[in-house]
């Protein structure tokens, strides 16, 4: 059972799990691929850099894993909330933490964070719109999610080569996270939405 593509992109709920989604991993991206110039920019070396890099790496493979587990348990589109919040902590950590331990947390935080968000994307679409198109579903909602993170290092650069400064790009990364979260508490709960007739019958969405 689910719903097709176009009928899928009919609903207010696709976009906002498209957007939320590549609002959150467009920007955590571009700041994974920037770790390294954003601590040289602070004047800390490469090695802590590439540190972070890995454990911001290694935190975004096991939570995607963790947040399969989380959502399975915690039936509510609402339980990525927090996990954008702690990549905004940790964003914040990268811009201002002070020594190495706070810096390594700070790549733990932004993992947890793109972890969730590719965790709970192809949960989203089961549980919104069914697994009959899972396939073309989730293969237009990639394609959007990797476009913004294909735009989202350039624009980065792009500021830094204008204010000699990643922070403006930082604070930018931050909002788009503070609006992936308001995207997402606006998800209704599972089940809510119901599909288009089929032969003048109501079909509940699954």
């Amino acid at each position: 059972e689910g719903l097709t593509l176009g009928e899928a992109a009919a609903r207010p709920t696709f976009w906002l799990v498209l957007v939320a989604v590549a609002a959150g991993a467009g920007g955590t991206t571009a700041v994974f691929s920037h770790v390294v110039p954003i601590l040289g920019d602070r004047g800390l070396s490469v090695a802590t850099g590439t540190a972070v890099v890995s454990v911001f790496a290694l935190a975004t493979s096991a939570w995607q894993i963790a947040t399969g587990r989380i959502m399975d348990v915690i039936q509510t589109p609402r339980v990525a909330v927090p996990m954008y919040g702690m990549a905004i902590v940790g964003l914040a950590l990268l811009e201002f933490g002070q020594g190495t331990p706070l810096l390594i947390l700070a790549g733990v935080l932004l993992g947890v964070g793109l972890g969730g968000q590719f965790g709970a994307l192809p949960y989203f679409i089961a549980r919104y719109f069914g697994v009959r198109h899972f396939g073309s579903i989730i293969g237009a909602m990639y394609s959007a999610v990797i476009a913004a993170q294909g735009v989202t290092p350039v624009l980065l650069d792009l500021v830094f080569d204008h204010v000699h400064s990643y922070r403006p790009a930082l604070i930018g990364v931050g909002a788009a996270l503070v609006t992936g979260m308001a995207l997402l508490t606006a998800l209704p709960r599972y089940g809510e939405e119901e599909a288009p007739s089929l032969d003048g019958v109501p079909m509940p969405s699954h």
